[in-house]
C-alpha cells in the first residue's frame, strides 16, 4: 500500500491523482478500523506502509511513458463497476 501511495504521488496527472486518492481512502479506513478492532497492530500497518514506500523509492522506477488520453479519462470510468 506504501509503494503505491508513493507511485500515485510520483506519477503525477489524473492517473496518478486518482491512484493516490483511491489508495490513501483505503489506508484512512484500514487504520481507523485498526483502532475500532483490538488486537489489530497499527504500528506493524504504518511501518509496512512506511517500508513499501521506502523501498519504491529506492528502487527508482521511473515512468517510461508521459500521460495521453486514456489516462486521462481512466479516471472518469472508476465509478462504472
Amino acid at each position: 500500500m506504501g509503494a503505491a501511495l508513493y507511485y500515485g504521488k510520483s506519477r503525477r496527472g489524473d492517473f496518478g491523482r486518482t491512484v493516490f486518492h483511491q489508495i490513501g481512502n483505503w489506508a484512512v479506513g484500514l487504520f481507523i478500523f485498526g483502532f475500532l478492532v483490538l488486537g489489530i497492530n497499527n504500528w506493524g500497518h504504518g511501518g509496512g506502509m512506511v517500508s513499501g514506500a521506502l523501498c519504491w523509492a529506492l528502487l527508482g522506477y521511473r515512468e517510461k511513458f508521459d500521460q495521453n488520453t486514456l489516462h486521462h479519462w481512466l479516471p472518469a470510468f472508476r465509478c462504472w463497476r
